[in-house]
């Protein structure tokens, strides 16, 4: 994927509290069904929470009503992208719960 070719936003996030590591960046896009993509650059062994909180806020949502997957899988908090096996400008799903039927 071109990233200068669409209509994306890059975010930086910094890998907080981790002592003698040297940075391994991945670059990861999260997109959903109504709005441009949001790419993340950031360490492969960061947990996915900082990732999945700053994207609601980005977009006026609530944590605790989105889902993200990968490869079909709900990601957990804990999880990094190295733990998860992805790899650059992989792609993170963000769902919306939706109550009813």
């Amino acid at each position: 994927m071109d990233i200068a070719a669409t209509e994306t936003k890059l975010v930086f996030l910094a890998s907080v509290g981790r002592k003698n590591s040297r940075p391994d960046p991945i670059l990861l896009r999260v997109k959903n069904q109504e709005e441009d993509d949001v790419c993340y650059l950031l360490d492969r062994s960061m947990p996915l929470k900082a990732l999945m909180a700053e994207y609601c806020v980005r977009r006026g949502l609530s944590y605790g009503a989105m889902r993200f997957t990968y490869d079909g899988t709900r990601i957990t908090e804990a999880k990094s992208a190295e733990d998860l096996g992805m790899d650059d400008e992989d792609v993170i799903d963000a769902w919306a719960d939706q109550l009813g039927g």
